[in-house]
C-alpha cells in the first residue's frame, strides 16, 4: 500500500515538470513531462539567450519522447545601433566572406552557413 501511495505521489510531482537535461552553444534539450511546448521553448530560448543566440526547435516531444531538443543559431539581429549601421554598409561579398570565416572558425555548422549564404544570395 505505502509503495502505491509513494508511486503516485511521485507520478503527481512529476507531472507538469518541465527542466533542462543538456545545454552547450549550439543545442540545448528540454524535458517535458507534460508536453508543454509553450514552456519548453521559453527554457531554451532563456538558455540560448546566454549564448548571443535565438532557439529553433528541431525535435518535439510526442508520446514516447519526452525530449525537445533545440538548436541555438545566430540572430540576424543586431545587438545595438552601432552593428545596424556597420551591418547595413556592407556589401554582398563582405557579408559572404565574413559568413565564411566563422564557418571556417567553427562558429557556425554548415546548415547555419548553408542557410544564411542563400538568404544573402537571394538579396542578389
Amino acid at each position: 500500500m505505502r509503495r502505491i501511495i509513494l508511486t503516485l505521489m511521485v507520478a503527481i510531482v512529476s507531472i507538469g515538470c518541465t527542466h533542462i537535461v543538456a545545454s552547450n552553444e549550439r543545442s540545448v534539450i528540454i524535458e517535458s513531462q507534460s508536453m508543454n511546448v509553450g514552456e519548453a521553448q521559453k527554457l531554451a530560448d532563456e538558455e540560448c539567450a546566454k549564448k548571443n543566440r535565438i532557439a529553433m526547435m528541431t525535435v518535439k516531444a510526442g508520446y514516447w519522447e519526452r525530449n525537445y531538443v533545440f538548436d541555438c543559431v545566430l540572430s540576424d539581429l543586431p545587438s545595438n545601433k552601432a552593428d545596424a549601421s556597420d551591418a547595413a554598409s556592407k556589401t554582398t561579398s563582405q557579408k559572404l566572406r565574413d559568413l565564411q570565416t566563422l564557418k571556417n572558425d567553427g562558429l557556425i555548422s554548415d546548415e547555419e552557413y548553408q542557410q544564411k549564404r542563400k538568404q544573402l544570395m537571394e538579396h542578389l
